[in-house]
């Protein structure tokens, strides 16, 4: 079973000049950072910079807290880490861009001496892309596209999926169906990753399509191409924006055939067009939300052991510090 929820993932930050309060009292300003309010010898001191939530300053100004790890995880992913953690070592900071995440881990460890910090976030197609996955080793990347596709990749996930909306047909047909409905749209995310065009995939919505839309290149680009201009030059960006050549998609899947679809498939599409299958098939409605609630439920310590993203946490606590949960 999973351990308790860790501690309190509030991210107050000192920004933009205003001043901050938490539990009724003024910390400081943008401007004029002080202390907190601590003994003298074990403040640290908050300073202005919006990767690092001023909940952590606070918790390491604690001198009780100076030993425990702080982890980091993108936006919500907490929600699925917390109980296999123990909450007694760990300080978890659930909020922001793996962008973020990863400069907020950054500045931590550069500005405060003997902090032990690490971050856990999606692999998204770092794999793919041949990105060195172990270069940093206070880093760790989901298996999988991310923490989405690495729950529902577990067998007993899949199984649970099934008898909780009651459907009795073909296990296997029925996950990999959503992943040839999204098969296009999935290889055009990866090139405009590989060629960083940038596109804005807002308009895509719940991809909810009709099947022939989604196996047209061209319709996908049409569709994505008025959002991503906007976007693009409303960020004063000093070049024009340049669109993807819908054959040049199709000349990048033709050489990219042998491809593990739980790397390239983005899971929010995935779980957004599984709900689709599920009420067409079942009859039962549910958003992508209430159905991440669901995976979550049936992703346990155990299903969670299985990853390699376990093994390598696992290794990490053999060398430094055993944060992990126990089973």
């Amino acid at each position: 079973t999973r351990g308790a929820a860790s501690e309190e993932i509030a991210d107050t930050k000192v920004t933009n000049g205003k001043t901050v309060t938490l539990s009724g009292t003024t910390i400081g300003t943008a401007e004029n950072p002080v202390t907190t309010p601590v003994k003298a010898q074990d403040a640290l001191t908050l300073q202005a910079y919006d990767e690092i939530p001023t909940h952590i300053y606070l918790k390491l100004s604690n001198p009780n807290n100076r030993q425990k790890v702080v982890v980091w995880t993108e936006g919500k992913n907490w929600r699925t880490y917390h109980g296999f953690f123990d909450s007694s070592k760990i300080i978890m900071s659930g909020k922001g861009s793996c962008q973020q995440i990863e400069k907020g881990h950054r500045l931590l460890t550069e500005k405060v001496n003997d902090v032990k910090s690490i971050v856990v976030m999606d692999a998204d197609f770092k794999r793919l892309e041949g990105h060195n996955m172990s270069a940093d080793p206070n880093i760790f990347y989901t298996d999988g596209h991310d923490v989405e596709m690495m729950m529902i990749k577990q067998d007993k996930v899949q199984n649970g999926i099934c008898r909780t909306f009651e459907y009795d047909g073909d296990n296997g047909l029925f996950f990999e169906e959503v992943f040839e409905d999204l098969l296009y749209l999935s290889y055009f995310k990866w090139f405009d990753c590989h060629h960083k065009r940038c596109y804005a995939y807002a308009s895509m919505g719940k991809v909810n399509q009709n099947l022939s839309q989604l196996q047209d290149l061209a319709w996908i680009e049409n569709k994505l191409y008025p959002e991503s201009k906007a976007k693009w030059e409303s960020s004063n960006h000093k070049t024009s924006f340049v669109r993807i050549n819908p054959d040049d998609v199709g000349d990048f899947i033709a050489a990219h055939r042998t491809i593990d679809k739980y790397e390239m498939t983005n899971g929010h599409d995935y779980y957004n067009r599984l709900c689709m299958h599920i009420k067409n098939k079942t009859n039962y409605v549910r958003n992508e939300e209430c159905l991440n609630d669901t995976v979550i439920a049936l992703f346990d310590y155990e299903q969670f052991k299985n990853t390699n993203l376990y093994q390598s946490l696992k290794a990490w606590c053999n060398n430094n510090v055993d944060i992990l949960a126990k089973a």
